[in-house]
């Protein structure tokens, strides 16, 4: 399994001026530019994929498959989801301790059942569970795990979804309370083509579209909005070599309860929060140095991928990396941004409250596997950071490991 030192205490200094040729740092002067705080992370308990034991002592043996998704509820239960093609198609819960309490759901049409389960999240003591083939989303209470409501994505849906070009759903939905949940649907760009609905000069414009829908699954017509997907870049003969490329931007859209919709449109170190009308709320701008690019080290890190080193001497790369890998929100409506340094080893985090940068900590991850890779820290909730790690040299899929965390303000 991964290494990683399990306590640290880390205070990095940021500053606003930088020697020499400063033309990658983009600058905000609203925003504070020193951390504030300090952090300690220590590690908690463990989630094992495999020998796992019950509230009540019983050892039974649990292979779940996949475990990079899963969820946290108020009170540090995790809630693991075995979906997927080969998957049980139901939910684990697991205690605080990190021992399995109970199994969500089974295999089937009816209410409560499900046949692929393809994504969950918690919001308000209601675990909310998407199934694709089923195309409904299923609400349960976590106090007692009882079935509460059902979304179906209805037929209204997928004809608004055909007239605005869109061919296919995603797994990913933001509920913002029972009533009313965000989902999303994405282009599919190879058959858009072949449909006539996208040129060759056009391809690169991949939008995901996000609709808000009700009870019954209808869309409400004036609450859709779609952003720009620049994951995917075109380096080669048009239409077949289009890569995700660990230098392309991340796709990255995340809406809070309040429905507040968090997206980073640039290679800057740049947020924007937008309302559910499209509205834009404000911008989190932040000054940052981008870590300079060298192709090879892109090219070297796929040997087996002839066709991206014989079109790559055609294509121009890029002189720095963008800023941003990705961003979460922890339970305090709190940014946590992994940012992109020189190092191959790590991503720089910061914690961002409202205006205010409060601390920065590193954390393991390789630039060059972003999109190939399973993403790290998942969730951060209740005082704790929730990750995703991997085994190394075995064919388990992994474990969930809990660190505890705090941030104190600096004397």
């Amino acid at each position: 399994m991964k290494s990683i030192i399990p306590i640290i205490i880390l205070t990095v200094l940021l500053t606003s001026c930088h020697s020499g040729d400063n033309r990658n740092t983009e600058s905000n002067e609203k925003l504070l530019v020193v951390p504030s705080h300090d952090i300690k992370i220590t590690r908690s308990h463990i989630i094992e994929n495999g020998l796992t034991a019950y509230e009540n002592d019983s050892t039974i043996y649990v292979y779940i498959g996949y475990m990079g998704n899963f969820s946290v509820d108020r009170n540090d239960n995790v809630y693991v989801m075995s979906g997927g093609i080969n998957g049980d198609q139901q939910i684990f819960k697991y205690g605080p301790s990190g021992k399995l309490k109970e199994k969500i759901g089974r295999k089937g049409r009816g209410p409560g059942e499900f046949q692929m389960i393809a994504n969950i999240d918690i919001r308000s003591d209601i675990l909310y569970i998407y199934d694709e083939n089923l195309k409904r989303i299923s609400l349960f209470s976590t106090a007692n795990s009882k079935l509460i409501d059902t979304f179906a994505l209805q037929n209204e849906l997928l004809r608004q979804i055909n007239e605005d070009g869109v061919l296919q759903y995603s797994s990913e939905f933001y509920p913002l309370n029972e009533d009313a949940i965000f989902v999303r649907a994405e282009e599919n760009y190879l058959v858009q083509l072949l449909q006539g609905e996208k040129t060759e000069e056009s391809v690169d414009q991949k939008f995901h579209h996000y609709y808000l829908i009700d009870k019954e699954g209808k869309a409400f017509p004036d609450l859709k909005f779609k952003v720009m997907d620049n994951r995917f870049g075109q380096i080669g003969p048009f239409p077949m070599t289009k890569y995700n490329l660990p230098h392309n931007l991340n796709f990255g859209v995340k809406i809070n309860p309040a429905g507040k919709i968090y997206s980073t449109p640039t290679d800057s170190f740049l947020i924007k929060i937008e309302d559910i009308y499209s509205n834009e709320v404000r911008t989190i701008n932040l000054p940052f140095t981008k870590a300079d690019l060298d192709p090879n080290k892109i090219i070297n890190h796929f040997p087996d991928s002839h066709s991206l080193r014989d079109i790559s001497a055609s294509y121009t790369f890029p002189s720095v990396w963008p800023a941003i890998n990705r961003f979460l929100l922890d339970d305090e409506n709190r940014l946590w941004v992994s940012t992109i340094t020189s190092s191959y080893d790590e991503y720089e985090w910061w914690i961002i409250d409202e205006e205010e940068l409060i601390v920065t900590f590193r954390w393991p991850g390789n630039k060059l596997d972003r999109g190939i890779e399973e993403e790290s820290i998942k969730a951060i909730k209740n005082g704790k950071i929730y990750t995703y790690e991997l085994d190394e040299g075995s064919k388990r899929t992994g474990s969930i490991v809990v660190y505890d965390y705090s941030v104190t303000r600096k004397e």
